[in-house]
């Protein structure tokens, strides 16, 4: 609101406020000009102006603003005051107001608005990253399905995931500890990735104050010398290597994914499987028994390529073998099954077996050594070609 002048205004004109008086004066020597003075933090501030009616509007604008700080002081509790007053004293300490504050939070919110990324986002970069991405890189291709899981179960930034969440996700990946480990650890390493690249707040961050589960005993779910024979009996052309391989060497369906029949040396009766077939990435010799020896002279021929078919196809086919047999399928039930019963005959040796398997001797004596009797187990090796 401009105020109205007339012509006998007397000068210094004075406006009384509850933080003071603001001021007008004049000064007439050679050019007339008009001062505005009115009170602030550090003291008195002062503006200049040639016109008359432009001082008077700055003072009738400063006027207005004291006056919104009254409603607006009318509303700051007690409490709020105080902390105002503690927050002043703090900033005063390195010489800085509560506008510079203000002004420097802002900023550092805005950018990091700029560096947020939804999880699933975060996740597909963090795989860009991997040189091999392949099926067949076993590092990759179980990072990624732990990771994508991950991804599509959040639609929300990184830094947007609670701790509460975080540990209640892990829980309903799994009722097995050690599966839960499995997808803690690769989480971890996806988080302290994301947090190199700014997704993630610097500091401890919420997925490192989660422990690891307690794991309870493996469970160890074969498969019976007669649900073999009624697998391989009615199995067709296309998985039925994969699953005398896994049944009769105890080789990791996976690795058998990679195999090829150029790997299979009748002959020396061993499987050749090189680090790139591996899952511990060391070379390893399987020895072929006289029953799987058996099922590979029926089987290879003269073929050469991979041993198996592909993912896809193994998958459906072994859906449908055990919708025809109305055997539930175990999960790595072959390899399972393998180590339990040659654990079971009169010359098993927790370190062979170990060194065939892929796994360590101490796990194979502790999980698998007493699980089937001898009779069993020569029941299971006696399974043959019909």
């Amino acid at each position: 609101m401009k105020l109205k002048k007339t012509k006998n205004i007397a000068y210094p004109f004075t406006q009384r406020t509850p933080f003071g008086a603001v001021k007008i004066y004049r000064q007439l020597n050679g050019r007339t000009r008009f001062y505005v003075t009115w009170p602030g933090e550090t003291g008195r501030h002062r503006a200049v102006f040639d016109d008359e009616a432009a001082a008077h509007q700055r003072a009738e604008e400063i006027i207005e603003d004291f006056h919104r700080g009254v409603s607006l002081r009318n509303k700051i509790t007690a409490a709020q005051a105080a902390r105002i007053n503690e927050y002043n004293r703090l900033l005063s300490e390195h010489n800085v107001s509560m506008a510079d504050a203000v002004r420097f939070f802002v900023s550092h919110l805005e950018k990091r608005v700029k560096t947020k990324k939804d999880a699933l986002d975060a996740v597909k970069k963090f795989l860009a990253g991997f040189e091999e991405q392949s099926s067949r890189n076993r590092d990759y291709s179980t990072v990624r399905s732990i990771c994508m899981r991950f991804g599509r179960a959040f639609g929300k930034t990184l830094d947007a995931i609670t701790l509460e969440e975080l540990d209640s996700y892990l829980r309903s990946v799994s009722k097995v500890g050690r599966t839960r480990n499995n997808h803690l650890g690769t989480l971890k390493r996806f988080f302290h990735w994301a947090q190199k690249w700014g997704y993630v707040e610097p500091g401890e961050m919420e997925i490192d104050k989660i422990n690891e589960f307690k794991e309870g005993p493996i469970q160890i779910d074969i498969f019976s010398p007669h649900e073999m024979r009624e697998l391989l009996a009615n199995a067709n052309e296309d998985i039925l290597p994969a699953l005398v391989i896994g049944a009769f060497a105890g080789v990791r369906t996976a690795e058998i994914g990679r195999m090829r029949w150029e790997d299979i040396n009748l002959e020396e009766r061993v499987i050749m499987l090189d680090s790139s077939k591996t899952k511990t990435r060391r070379r390893r010799m399987p020895l072929i028994c006289d029953n799987l020896a058996a099922w590979l002279e029926k089987l290879k021929g003269d073929k050469t390529g991979l041993v198996r078919c592909g993912q896809t196809k193994f998958h459906r086919d072994r859906t449908a073998l055990c919708e025809k047999t109305g055997i539930k399928w175990k999960d790595n039930g072959l390899r399972k099954s393998y180590i339990s019963y040659r654990m079971a005959q009169p010359d098993a040796d927790g370190q062979k077996v170990s060194k065939q398997c892929g796994n360590s001797a101490d796990m194979i004596e502790e999980y698998y050594k007493g699980l089937v009797t001898p009779s069993a187990a020569s029941e299971w090796f006696s399974i043959l070609p019909q």
